[in-house]
């Protein structure tokens, strides 16, 4: 770590630079704080001055020289309660929903706009301010089953500068607009939610597509009496459109009915790509409804509830049976079989790694990642037609090759490949429980052993306080695999000084390697 001595609004502040630059300036009170900066890793810095750059530093980046300046330096010498409401690091704004938000899908993020769709299991649909009023306060009468009410919002969320009558300092913070609200029909419930641009349109035109279900009755719920109305599904395609100024509304093209409940639908280069039923199916924006351009029926065994997609190829999620590997070819405008999972899952959530890698979450709490063999990679893009069907259960299919499994202990229910401001884009998902946390790579050897020995080590160490064997819950329903237990590491920061001193002595390391390991991993993420 270098430390390098600068100013900012006036102030004397130390620049650490690690992996992560931070910096470390005086509290209201007596006290110092470290806060982040947002950059990439740095070096060598010195304070710099000029009448564009009144407060600010010249660092070395890599092979190039930038001059950096705080995006609000005022913040050091604000109150606490300023400072942190100018500093955190999520705004956020919230508007009522009138049924429960259900699927959110984002328009234009530059712009802040975003469709929500909400629906409830109510006997009645809200229509008034008044039933709206009783609803936020009592909820909804509960209907049998079969009965829904629901309705489709495009919300604004844009930041204003907002002048606070005691202070005479602006503060920026979000306000939410509702834009439209369309009612469904009674009885409707809205199943997906896609936003798209089709690529045979103007690519700054906008669609939404939503699958409808009309009578549906969901499992699980207490006996009460089902609609005797047949089950309809469809799926009901918007265009984002003008309204005067810079007012934006949805405005129906076309309705298209399906056989079966569309539980998912995602956009494949401009095409869109449905999970109906067991069925995996391609359309494209015709003028009276949607034209299906490819399909692969009975593509899963149960159910598909999850579609990701790279390239020409697409990762489906079964309900109950895992992965199932697919692949477009474009010159047949056939949708071909490529491998599957050995093993069933009950998937909630998925999303692509890289071209032969997918990562996915299930009902029991466990994170696991999958990824076709370079073998069978380079067979599929030579013979798409040697990956073998799944309906026959033939032996001699191609299976994918799960390389990581990690039970989390609570239901995954949703995963996405990003970056958190680290130095490394990671894994990130969220449990039912209210969890979020993150799986990055490792990218030596020597940083793998030493993980894992300092793992073994902290499982005599530290142990639960029901006594279960750490393993043994980390392999519930799946042998553990590939993954070192992050959590488990850090608990050696908490340990006594003689309990560190006796682990790092096995791992052929002092104190301060281990902790400095320790902290170069969370940099990576945060």
């Amino acid at each position: 770590v270098d430390v390098f001595r600068i100013s900012a609004s006036g102030v004397s502040c130390a620049l650490a630079l690690s992996s992560t630059p931070w910096i470390c300036h005086p509290s209201p009170g007596e006290e110092m704080q470290l806060s982040p900066l947002v950059s990439e890793t740095l070096k060598n810095a010195d304070f710099f001055c000029s009448e564009q750059c009144p407060d600010g530093f010249v660092a070395v980046a890599g092979s190039t020289l930038r001059i950096l300046t705080f995006e609000d330096p005022l913040v050091i010498n604000a109150s606490a309660d300023d400072r942190a409401s100018s500093a955190s690091l999520f705004s956020y704004a919230s508007t009522s929903c009138k049924y429960t938000p259900r699927k959110v899908d984002i328009i234009d993020q530059s712009l802040g706009i975003m469709v929500v769709a909400s629906s409830d299991q109510a006997a009645q649909p809200v229509t008034t301010s008044a039933d709206a009023e009783k609803a936020l306060k009592v909820g909804l009468p509960t209907a049998r089953l079969g009965e829904w009410a629901s309705s489709l919002s495009l919300m604004s969320v844009e930041r204003d500068n907002v002048s606070e009558e005691a202070e005479t300092e602006t503060l920026e913070r979000s306000a939410a607009t509702m834009l439209q609200e369309i009612h469904l029909s009674t009885n409707q419930t809205i199943l997906a939610l896609c936003v798209l641009s089709f690529f045979d349109k103007d690519p700054q035109e906008k669609y939404v597509c939503v699958s409808l279900a009309t009578n549906l009755t969901v499992n699980g719920l207490l006996p009460q009496q089902p609609s005797s109305e047949p089950v309809q599904n469809e799926i009901r395609v918007y265009r984002l459109v003008r309204n005067g100024g810079d007012g934006l509304l949805l405005q129906i093209v076309h309705i298209t009915p399906i056989d079966h409940s569309c539980n998912v639908l995602t956009d494949f280069h401009g095409r869109l790509m449905a999970g109906i039923g067991r069925s995996l199916t391609m359309f494209e924006l015709g003028k009276k409804r949607l034209l299906k351009k490819a399909e692969s029926r009975r593509a899963v065994p149960s159910r598909i509830c999850t579609i990701s997609v790279t390239g020409d190829r697409i990762f489906v999620g079964d309900v109950q049976d895992g992965f199932h590997l697919f692949r477009y070819k474009a010159s047949l405008s056939r949708l071909l079989f490529v491998a599957d999972e050995p093993s069933s899952r009950w998937m909630t959530c998925s999303t692509v790694v890289d071209y032969c890698t997918a990562v996915g979450g299930d009902k029991f709490g466990n994170v696991f990642l999958v990824r076709l063999p370079p073998e069978l990679s380079n067979v599929a893009e030579e013979d798409p037609t040697a990956g073998v069907s799944r309906q026959g259960d033939q032996e001699d299919r191609h299976l994918l090759r799960v390389e990581a499994c990690f039970h989390v202990g609570s239901m995954v229910h949703s995963v996405a490949k990003c970056s958190l401001g680290g130095t490394e884009e990671s894994i990130v998902y969220s449990t039912i429980s209210g969890s979020i946390s993150a799986l990055t790579p490792l990218l030596t050897r020597a940083e793998i052993d030493l993980l894992q020995k300092l793992e073994h080590q902290m499982r005599d160490k530290s142990v639960s306080l029901c006594g279960r064997e750490h393993l043994a819950y980390r392999s519930k329903f799946y042998p553990a695999r590939n993954v070192i237990d992050g959590d488990l590491c850090e608990l050696y920061l908490s340990q006594p000084h003689e309990v560190q001193e006796e682990i790092a002595q096995e791992l052929d390391h002092n104190i301060s390697e281990v902790c400095r390991k320790l902290e170069d991993l969370r940099d990576r993420i945060l």
